[in-house]
């Protein structure tokens, strides 16, 4: 039997964030799995586009929608604090991660809507779910809680996206103007996984972390997938 590796000491701490009197704030909520330079350039482009205050990535708990079984919650957490430490204007938050249930974005931009009722909320998410909104929970009220902002994603076509968006959708949406970044969790886990260098993929600190941690590894995804099947995780 593999145990798990053992906490990080001293845990890395996110640096505190002040709702106070903003007047846009993104919110690029995500798996994070792991946390990766294309992330960190969507939410730069988006902060510096659209005159964001602040940035938050919300990293969740129990995706709704994942086809694999992510890294511990805590883990994340940790590498998206790493990533992010030297932007002033990138937060960490534990919107998500702190609740037990499924992460659904309407509850998510509700609860920052409630501790910064005066910013206009952009939720950014990749442009190949733009068109998916009007299948989310509640979508009625995610039109009025906030606006969306779609990111590239590799191979996805974004020119003929506006012709293919209802004008109710299109009056809420903005696209970031940006290449793709040729970069993906998925492949990530998968070089690391096959025990490739993932330098220049993701932070240093993040490819510390997850060398120290033994994440992506073969028998860490055994070991994860055992805990979940016995409630563990």
């Amino acid at each position: 039997m593999i145990d798990a590796p053992a906490p990080l000491h001293p845990p890395v701490v996110a640096a505190p964030y002040a709702p106070g009197d903003v007047t846009r704030v993104g919110a690029l909520g995500g798996t994070f799995d792991p946390i990766h330079y294309g992330h960190l350039r969507i939410a730069e482009v988006a902060r510096e586009q659209l005159g964001l205050a602040r940035v938050l990535f919300i990293p969740n708990r129990a995706p709704v929608h994942k086809d694999h079984v992510p890294a511990p919650s805590e883990d994340r957490f940790a590498m998206l604090v790493l990533a992010t430490q030297d932007h002033p204007d990138f937060h960490v938050s534990r919107a998500e991660l702190d609740r037990e249930t499924p992460s659904y974005a309407i509850e998510t931009l509700e609860r920052l809507q409630a501790e910064m009722p005066s910013a206009e909320l952009h939720f950014i998410t990749g442009a190949d779910e733009i068109l998916n909104l009007p299948s989310w929970k509640s979508y009625e009220r995610l039109m009025a809680v906030a606006r969306f902002v779609g990111a590239p994603r590799p191979g996805y076509d974004m020119s003929a996206l506006p012709q293919r968006m209802s004008a109710q959708l299109l009056a809420r949406v903005s696209l970031l103007d940006m290449d793709a970044f040729p970069i993906t969790s998925t492949a990530i886990r998968a070089d690391v996984a096959s025990g490739k260098s993932i330098r220049y993929d993701t932070p240093m600190s993040v490819t510390q972390y997850i060398e120290k941690r033994g994440l992506y590894r073969p028998e860490r995804s055994e070991a994860a997938t055992l805990a979940l099947s016995r409630g563990e995780g």
